[in-house]
């Protein structure tokens, strides 16, 4: 099975996108392709026990996308 998901740059980090494909390694083959304004992810043969992956993967991305945020804004204060 392939699965598909497109994350906006404007709020998404691919540093973040590729850290949580990282965490998630174990669950399936994680292509990333960062283009101007979108990063897209494939997944391929998705670990087939778990429920809503690219749902809880994209809550990952954009959990530390949030993290990367706040350390750049607290760096610059």
């Amino acid at each position: 099975m392939t699965l598909r998901i497109d994350f906006s740059r404007s709020v998404y980090a691919v540093s973040a996108v590729e850290a949580a494909v990282a965490a998630w390694a174990q669950l399936g083959r994680f292509a990333v392709e960062a283009g101007p304004h979108t990063i897209h992810v494939v997944v391929e043969g998705a670990h087939p026990g778990v429920p809503d992956l690219l749902d809880h993967f994209a809550n990952h991305a954009l959990f530390l996308s949030i993290q990367e945020a706040r350390r750049a804004a607290g760096a610059a204060a």
